[in-house]
């Protein structure tokens, strides 16, 4: 009997330990080989080239959305000038973070791989935005949401934290570039509020296209990377 006890125990302990290991392992993976959601390399070109012909002495840069830490987090800490100041906000929801806390300082140590760098790390919303300094960042990259509510919001005020002078509100997904024609269309997909759809063949995420559009003016875009030169 406490033979048979100890067996169903010790594959209970098995399972445990196989079903934690399977866990963090889904959260490590993207760490090793990448994570798709975020990474793109012509968009990341294009980002590294913003970077390098805007900014030549230190700066302060906010990304809202980090996730892994990776693609534009990593293109950003490895191409803004020493002694930076990089601020990384995110919700980090996910139930592998949010039941193992201690993971955050893991997901801090691989987010803070550049010399003379200082990052900080947010976990919250991006409702925690209108928390932070006014005035005060040169950079901005949001990449939160796809919903046009929460794209609008963040850049309205991205726009209140950035610097007043000369800043930079950048981000990604939005594919299609400006006219006429592709706001109608964007307008007409919003209401639906789903996150992306395909035409021609390629993803567009029409709640970004819109709060792009709506909320900045002179925007560039280039495959699916965007950025405005803000000055108020």
């Amino acid at each position: 009997m406490i033979i048979k006890k100890l067996r169903v125990y010790l594959y209970y302990l098995l399972i445990n330990i196989f079903y934690n290991f399977i866990k963090f392992t889904i959260f490590v993976l993207p760490f090793i080989i990448g994570s798709p959601k975020k990474f793109n390399s012509s968009r990341l070109s294009l980002l590294k080239k913003m970077i390098k012909k805007n900014f030549k002495k230190k700066i302060n840069v906010l990304e809202v959305g980090t996730h892994y830490g990776l693609g534009s987090t990593q293109t950003i800490i490895n191409n803004i000038p020493k002694n930076s100041s990089f601020t990384c906000l995110d919700m980090w929801s996910h139930r592998i973070i949010t039941k193992y806390d201690y993971l955050l300082p893991f997901l801090s140590t691989i987010v803070n791989t550049a010399d003379k760098k200082n990052i900080n790390i947010i976990k919250s919303s991006s409702r925690f935005m209108p928390s932070l300094k006014k005035n005060s960042y040169d950079l901005i990259y949001i990449d939160a949401s796809h919903f046009y509510d929460d794209v609008s919001k963040d850049i309205a005020n991205a726009k209140k934290l950035a610097k007043k002078n000369f800043a930079i509100i950048c981000g990604d997904d939005c594919e299609l570039p400006t006219s006429k024609e592709n706001y109608k269309i964007a307008k007409s997909l919003v209401k639906n509020k789903k996150d992306q759809y395909k035409i021609n063949g390629k993803f567009f995420h029409p709640g970004v296209y819109l709060a792009v559009h709506d909320q900045l003016k002179n925007v560039v875009i280039k495959n699916g990377f965007w950025y405005s030169v803000v000055k108020n």
